[in-house]
Order: structure tokens, then sequence, then C-alpha cells
């Protein structure tokens, strides 16, 4: 059986954001999946390939039981970015005929744009049989594939870096809701000003690129403007991340060159003096 018709019956295994969002793609694009998930309380179904998109604690206990499910073991691919293709199975008996990480580069919370891949990357890693699967299901999705190394710690590395990109703007973000909302802003105005003027720079980013789309006080080398921030914020935690997040901001600045380097220099002696 060739790769396309393997993967028309695919098994989606899983019930969370992630699982929803790439059925209703699936099944946009012509396929239809299988799926199967714990709360059903059924039996899980035999097939030869397998798409787990569950917690990575659970990855193995059901790898096993598709294994004791099929005649053969199926081709197993899983959602879980720190991990690498083989490393949730390492502990089994009858391990899967093959393994592949397949991972969307995506901040999936349950919105039904989620189902919506097009132009969304996808990690992949694995044996090739499994890799040929999943590069086929990137296609379908419109998206594009990002080949990942089999080396220690780069899952975790790359995975760190989805996490800085999609959650901890989020951490900055809050801080920034709670300053605004300490002005007396309404938290649902601030909520959404700030929301655009996220959204702005991320477009910035992605037309741009770095450091070209550095805007700010730092980005012109504005030392009175940092300095009243920092005044303003006090010895807060706000004020650490603030500092932290500058040293790399003033690194931008000079690759863009936009400031001078006399400024950039004393904005770093600013932020390094706590």
């Amino acid at each position: 059986m060739g790769s396309t018709d393997m993967v028309s019956k695919m098994l989606i295994v899983g019930d969370g954001p992630v699982a929803r969002a790439l059925s209703t793609a699936f099944e946009r694009e012509g396929l239809k999946p299988q799926r199967w998930w714990r709360r059903q309380n059924a039996a899980l179904p035999s097939c030869q390939v397998a798409l787990l998109a569950v917690r990575d604690s659970a990855l193995a206990e059901v790898a096993a039981q598709l294994g004791a499910a099929a005649a053969s073991p199926p081709i197993v691919l899983h959602t879980a970015g720190a991990l690498s293709a083989h490393q949730p199975f390492a502990g089994l008996t009858v391990k899967p005929r093959a393994c592949a990480l397949f991972h969307p580069m995506r901040a999936i919370s349950g919105l039904a744009a989620d189902a919506d891949f097009r132009g969304s990357t996808f990690a992949v890693q694995g044996d090739d049989e499994a890799c040929k699967i999943a590069l086929l299901l990137v296609e379908k999705l419109g998206a594009q594939a990002l080949m990942l190394p089999d080396t220690t710690d780069a899952h975790a590395r790359y995975h760190a870096a989805c996490a800085l990109t999609a959650n901890h703007t989020l951490g900055l973000v809050a801080r920034a809701m709670e300053l605004l909302a300490s002005t007396g802003v309404d938290r649902g105005i601030g909520r959404s000003a700030l929301a655009q003027l996220f959204l702005s720079s991320a477009r910035n980013l992605q037309v741009q690129g770095l450091p070209a789309a550095l805007t700010g006080p730092i980005s012109r080398g504005d030392f009175e403007t940092v300095e009243k921030h920092l005044r303003a914020l006090g010895a807060t935690e706000t004020a650490a991340l603030y500092r932290i997040t500058a040293k790399s901001l003033v690194e931008l600045a000079r690759q863009k060159g936009q400031a001078d380097e006399q400024s950039l220099a004393r904005i770093e002696s600013l932020i390094d003096a706590e």
C-alpha cells in the first residue's frame, strides 16, 4: 500500500485542540481520518498510520495499545515538539514500524481558525518511511516542513524557541496589560489595543525579518525614554523583565544600524545598572 493510501486510512488519537484542529483540516482536504480518544470508552481501532496528538506522558501507552491492536505495528507520527521521533517509544517491547515527529508550529487554543494550516510550518524528523507520510500531510495542508536534526537536545532547544515565541511573549503582554490598567485604562480596551500592537510587530517580523522589524526607543538609541521607562517601573519584576529583554534589543539595534554606538552603549550601561 502506498503512502497516499495509508494516509487516507489514518487514525488520529486524541481529542484536545491539536487533535481536533488537525482532524478538521484533513477532512477539509478530502481525507477522512478515523478518530479515537480515551473518553469514548471504545476499543482502539487497528490502523497502518496513527497520528498521536496526546499528552507527552501518554504517547508510549497509546503506541503500545496500537501495537497490540494490529497484526503488525503501525507507522506512528506524534505532535510532541520537545521529543524526538523515537524518544517516547524507547522503552516499548514492540515498537512502531516507523516513527516521525509532526509538530505544528502554531499556537492552537481551540479557535475555529486553528484548523487552517495554510502557510504554517510543521517540524518533521524521524524514519524515512514515516517522514514521507508526514511530508505528504504537510503538503495536503498547504503548509511547509522544517526538517529537524536528531541530535542531543535539538528538540528541546527547538521547542524552547517555540515556547519563547508563542507563550513567553504572552507573559510580557500580561505585564503590559497590568501597566496599562495601573494608569486607569479599561482592561478590555487595553487588551484589544495591545493585541493590535502585537499583531503589527508580528507582521513587521514576517515581512521585514530581523533586525529591520525592530522599532521603538532602543532601535533609535533614545536613552532618555528608556530611562523614563525604568524610573516608572521601579524595583519590580516587570522592570527586571524589561532589562533582560532590553539586552537583546540593544544587540538587534546594533545590527540594524539606525542608532549610534554611543547611545546604545549608554542604554546598555543603564539596563545593566540595577
